[in-house]
């Protein structure tokens, strides 16, 4: 005669590890989910970092094409031309993480400087009455 108690755990062993099979694919499931969201983020936080570097580099540009601008005002309100080039004319000049350099267009009265940070350009361009 079967004892009736042995046919009770066998089916309790069965169900048990098929239970921890369905949690083993359910964790499996959830991390390979929490791993794919991970991934998303961090590559949106690059991007966002690398968008941020090529804007900060932007401004920086700008700002150095208005310091080659100040100065060829400078240089023309002195009368002065350190460089022989022509007043208000400056030469690549290296300013900060930078350089700038300006043309001057004394019968259009114009100044354009170029300022030129890790790669990325910025031209500003006046126009003038008098200085």
């Amino acid at each position: 005669m079967k004892n009736p108690a042995i046919g009770r755990q066998a089916l309790t062993d069965n169900n048990s590890r098929g239970d921890r099979a369905v949690a083993l694919i359910t964790v499996i499931i959830i991390l390979f989910f929490v791993a794919l969201l991970g991934s998303a983020v961090i590559g949106m936080v690059v991007s966002r970092v690398s968008q941020m570097s090529l804007e900060t580099d932007s401004l920086k540009a700008q700002y150095v094409a208005e310091a080659g601008i100040s100065k060829a005002q400078y240089e023309m309100s002195k009368g002065n031309d350190p460089a022989g080039d022509g007043i208000g004319n400056i030469p690549p000049t290296a300013f900060g993480e930078g350089a700038y350099m300006v043309i001057h267009d004394p019968q259009a009265k114009t100044l354009t400087a170029i300022g030129v940070v890790h790669d990325t350009k910025k031209v500003v361009f006046i126009k003038y009455a008098a200085i």
